[in-house]
């Protein structure tokens, strides 16, 4: 979500900006290319719903496999914008 505010600032992937997040240049470059492809919503609420299998899977008995299967099929359904 950080190469993501960076991105909507504007501000161009340097190695000084990748530097101050811990990331590789390379890495940078290829984290923006994705964040793109997202709004900052989208990747909160994605955030939000790792944070929220990451409880189950040490809370339950849960199939991780199913957890991670469910994330990727709400990421399909069409965001209202």
């Amino acid at each position: 979500m950080l190469v993501k505010t960076l991105q909507e600032r504007g501000e161009p992937i340097t190695q000084a900006s990748a530097s101050s997040l811990g990331l590789h240049p390379y890495v940078m470059q290829k984290t923006r290319a994705q964040a793109s492809q997202h709004s900052l919503a989208q990747l909160q609420r994605i955030y939000e719903q790792l944070l929220e299998i990451d409880v189950q899977l040490k809370t339950s008995q849960t199939d991780p496999q199913v957890l991670f299967d469910l994330l990727i099929a709400r990421q399909e359904q069409p965001v209202k914008r």
